[in-house]
């Protein structure tokens, strides 16, 4: 890996490394695009509202999920095109000193291009 992907990468498995925000981050992309308010993944997790607004801004930080105010609620969605970054970047890395490769070890991400 290279030092931009680094960057990259740390802050956003920090973001991951607490096993609470892991779960909420998991929740969150099980709802698919249109996402949920921020009331109703607190009560569906049994989280208390300021533990999860913590949670929520470390994931924002992160650039794992973003937020869309709707009237006097927030909905908070997944960026799933910032999971799909993240899996290209490691997946690029599968085998790459290997002299012939190991595609079907690594799947079909593997020497795909990535885009930052």
């Amino acid at each position: 890996m290279n030092a931009t992907n680094d960057d990259q990468l740390a802050p956003m498995l920090a973001a991951l490394g607490h096993p609470l925000r892991l779960r909420i981050f998991q929740f969150v992309m099980r709802q698919g695009p249109d996402g949920l308010p921020a009331g109703a993944i607190a009560r569906a997790l049994e989280i208390g509202a300021s533990n999860l607004s913590f949670h929520l801004k470390e994931l924002r930080r992160a650039e794992w999920i973003e937020p869309e105010r709707r009237g006097q609620q927030v909905i908070y969605r997944a960026r799933y095109e910032r999971v799909e970054n993240f899996l290209d970047i490691f997946q690029n890395q599968c085998c790459a000193d290997a002299p012939t490769g190991c595609t079907p070890v690594c799947g079909s991400r593997a020497n795909k291009e990535t885009t930052t």
